[in-house]
């Protein structure tokens, strides 16, 4: 079941190799009370296309786990893209992403733009999303949820120009993530 748009529906987008830190935010997250849904949660069906947009389009915000392969994903970059587009008589989802400890930033103050998904960046630079780095406090992280959702009611999610251009040259790495199936035919829409 999708939950309505409310700041309670969180969207979890990742890499494979990042699993074990979807799990461990499921399980920080669980006394909140959220409802965390994934496209990977699902397994192979007739309808899983329409699930998995019917789950990007209907969350309130997207959490994105920031690892090492994370940039070169272009399911990650789709996922951004479905959940933050702006819906009919409300905003996209809200951004938040989390870089994790093997990520060459996490010891750094500052996180390096290339360094993380392209969309991602683009759209702090417009001040719709927040990057934090990974910790280990519910309640933290339900404040960094919370200031998402203030910011996609305040914020429109735009895309400039030249990122436009810079996604559509970028060369995404197929070794960075398995093949998702269910986001193929939504690949092929134009973001």
């Amino acid at each position: 079941m999708v939950a309505d748009n409310s700041p309670h529906h969180v969207y979890l987008s990742y890499v494979q190799d990042d699993q074990r830190y979807a799990a461990r935010f499921r399980e920080l997250m669980e006394p909140m009370q959220l409802t965390i849904s994934s496209c990977r949660d699902d397994n192979v069906s007739n309808d899983i296309e329409q699930r998995a947009e019917s789950m990007l389009t209907h969350c309130s915000i997207v959490v994105v786990l920031i690892g090492p392969k994370t940039r070169q994903s272009r399911w990650v970059d789709l996922e951004i893209a479905l959940a933050t587009a702006p819906r009919t008589g409300n905003s996209g989802a809200g951004l938040l992403g989390i870089i994790l400890p093997e990520h060459s930033d996490f010891s750094m103050p500052y996180y390096e733009p290339e360094n993380i998904p392209l969309r991602l960046h683009d759209r702090v630079k417009w001040e719709f999303a927040l990057i934090r780095k990974w910790i280990e406090d519910p309640s933290q992280i339900q404040q960094w949820i919370e200031n998402a959702e203030r910011r996609r009611k305040h914020f429109r999610s735009s895309i400039n120009y030249s990122a436009l251009k810079a996604l559509k040259e970028y060369p995404w790495d197929e070794n960075a993530d398995t093949p998702r199936p269910i986001l193929q035919s939504l690949s092929e829409r134009e973001l």
